[in-house]
């Protein structure tokens, strides 16, 4: 489902191509923003809701952190 959700975003509104241009202000971030972007989309898209209702889903650690995407969604542009 969520592929088919990614293909019509990025055919329809160039989603990855804008993706590269949303930037934080993290000094030397050792996870890149993209990949957090895309977790932010991923909880939306699963209607998860809460950070808290993400990091349950995300236990397999191949994410990052809830409070790095916290952190660094409060300093995105």
């Amino acid at each position: 489902m969520f592929k088919k959700i990614i293909k019509y975003s990025n055919e329809r509104f160039s989603l990855f191509k804008n993706l590269l241009f949303i930037t934080d202000k993290r000094k030397n971030p050792r996870i890149s923003t993209i990949k957090i972007v895309i977790a932010i989309i991923c909880m939306q898209l699963s209607n998860l809701g809460s950070l808290n209702s993400m990091s349950l889903a995300l236990a397999s650690g191949k994410y990052p952190s809830v409070s790095t995407i916290a952190r660094s969604a409060d300093s995105m542009d």
